[in-house]
């Protein structure tokens, strides 16, 4: 029955908009993202792989060190640009 189908899919989309809202406003921190949605982390972890959402795609990059920093800021000529 293609009404089924169609609503089994519905509500398989709208789990992972939820899911990845709630991932997105945790970080990708999947124990904070279960306490945003009221589940217990095991059960997060069974629905996202069941989905097949990539976790970690809504981690953030970690901040550059202070040395990264640094290295990004040098001139073409070899020296270094002071920060304002």
């Amino acid at each position: 029955m293609e009404l089924k189908k169609n609503f089994f899919n519905q509500v398989q989309e709208y789990e992972k908009k939820l899911i990845g809202e709630a991932l997105s406003l945790a970080r990708g921190n999947q124990a904070k993202a279960a306490r945003l949605l009221g589940l217990r982390p095991t059960t997060l972890n069974s629905q996202i792989q069941r989905l097949g959402i990539d976790a970690q795609s809504f981690r953030r990059p970690s901040r550059p060190s202070l040395m990264e920093i640094r290295e990004s800021n040098r001139s073409s000529e070899g020296g270094f640009q002071w920060l304002e």
